[in-house]
Order: C-alpha cells, then sequence, then structure tokens
C-alpha cells in the first residue's frame, strides 16, 4: 500500500531541523510520512507533493486576504500590492481634488449672489433718487409762494377797502412793496444797481443813448426797468439809458475845411 504524503502550509516551523532561512524561502511546509516507508520512497513521495502545489498556480490575492484574514493576531500583516497603494492615493486625490470644487463653486454661488444684491440696490437707489428729483423739481417753488401769499393778501384787502383815498391806496402799495423786497430779499434775491454806475454790458441792457461832455466812460444815468440777479447769478438785466462822452470835433481850415496833417 503506497502512502500519500500530505503537503501542508504553517507560519512557524515545527522544531529546529525542519526551520527554513526566511531569505531563502517564503513559506515552510510539513510533510506527512508514513515512518514505515524508506528514505527514498519518501522523497519521491515529497517531492510529488511539491510539484502537485506548484501545478496549483500562485496564490491569489483574494486567498491573501483570506489567510490574512485568517491569520492568527501575533503573524505578520501581508503586504499590500504596489497598484492598490497607487488606486488608494490616487481616490484620495480625487475626494481632494471634489472637496476643492465644491468649494469653489459655493465660492462662485456667493459672489454671485452678492453682484445680484449690489445690482439691486443700485436700481433701488437710482429709482430712489428719480423720484427725490421729481419731488423737489415739482415743489421746489413751495416757500417762495408761501411768502408770495401774504404780498398777495394784502392787495386783495387794499382793492377791497370801501371809499379808500388815492393817499391811502398809495401807501397800502408802498407797504405790499416793501412786503414783497422783504420776502425776496429772504430767498437771495438782490436788485441790480444801475443809476449812476458804470455801464456793464454783463447786467444792464442799453435801449438809450445820450451824449454828454461831462462824463469821461459811458454811464447809467436812467433806469426804465430794475434788474435782478440770485446770489451770483443774474436773473434780468437792468433795462437802462447810457450817457457816451462827447466825441472832439476834428480841427478844421480857414474855409471850414478839415485841417491836412503837415505831413502830409
Amino acid at each position: 500500500m503506497t502512502h500519500e504524503p500530505t503537503l501542508t502550509s504553517t507560519d512557524e516551523p515545527a522544531d529546529d531541523a525542519n526551520r527554513h532561512d526566511a531569505s531563502d524561502q517564503d513559506d515552510t511546509y510539513e510533510l506527512d510520512i508514513d515512518q514505515n516507508i524508506s528514505i527514498d520512497q519518501a522523497l519521491e513521495e515529497a517531492s510529488a507533493a511539491v510539484e502537485a502545489s506548484a501545478a496549483q498556480g500562485p496564490l491569489r490575492v483574494s486567498d491573501a486576504a483570506q489567510g490574512f484574514d485568517a491569520a492568527p493576531s501575533g503573524s505578520a500583516p501581508a503586504a499590500v500590492p504596489a497598484d492598490g497603494l497607487t488606486q488608494a492615493a490616487g481616490s484620495a486625490e480625487l475626494a481632494s481634488l471634489r472637496r476643492r470644487v465644491t468649494a469653489l463653486e459655493e465660492e462662485l454661488q456667493q459672489a454671485q449672489d452678492g453682484r445680484m444684491r449690489t445690482l439691486a440696490d443700485y436700481d433701488n437707489f437710482r429709482k430712489r433718487s428719480d423720484r427725490e428729483k421729481e419731488q423737489l423739481r415739482r415743489y421746489a417753488l413751495a416757500d417762495p409762494l408761501k411768502e408770495l401769499f401774504g404780498v398777495f393778501d394784502n392787495l386783495e384787502r387794499a382793492i377791497a377797502a370801501p371809499g379808500a383815498s388815492a393817499d391811502d391806496l398809495k401807501l397800502g402799495l408802498d407797504m405790499v412793496m416793501r412786503q414783497l423786497a422783504d420776502a425776496l430779499k429772504r430767498f437771495g434775491v438782490e436788485v441790480v444797481e444801475s443809476e449812476g454806475e458804470p455801464f456793464d454790458p454783463t447786467l444792464h441792457e442799453a435801449v438809450s443813448r445820450q451824449e454828454r461832455d461831462d462824463i469821461a466812460v459811458p454811464t447809467v444815468v436812467a433806469q426804465m426797468q430794475k434788474g435782478y440777479r440770485l446770489h451770483d447769478r443774474l436773473l434780468r438785466p437792468a433795462m437802462v439809458v447810457v450817457a457816451m462822452p462827447t466825441q472832439p470835433a476834428p480841427p478844421t481850415g480857414g474855409d471850414g475845411s478839415p485841417a491836412e496833417n503837415a505831413d502830409g
């Protein structure tokens, strides 16, 4: 009867006689040999068992993983293949890039939201400014008109006064004129001084001209209509009469003809 030896893998050798150098061989094997057979027959059976084990092919990764899980806690962990490490590193880098993309998308969305809010605020400001300008233009004369209401009331009273004499009406009109002048002055309106002043074409409008020999420069001698300015802006020029200096007559000869130049 032929005894079939079995080849088994062990993590540690059974004794010093069966210990192998780890640098020469990663795995150690034990042969279950019947002690009654000869040494030559045992060597043949061992060789057959090694060949049968080699014919089964290399150890697969799944088998190695199962073997690592089943290995005792004191044994060394199985080495991870290089391609597995590369794949793990690539997965970690991909996850980091995805997180970065998500953060950038959030920042972009926040920037777009801020831009839309800014545009909305500017549009609201523009509309509010337009409304305020329209209100200001529409009611700019409110305060001056309030001042003129008193003048208008006094004029109505003067007209409605029964049996008023001409002197009374004149006195009432003088009071109304002073009231109107005070109201205009409070709003910065001033009368342009004209009579007796040198003619200024930026303030005066000449409606008549006179020649006088007692003046040296054009001078306003009469005012036909007052002029007004608001602060430093002219509202209406004054209509005036301007006196011009008399031009001296050219010298004449004995016969009444103009005298000739001695050089001529």
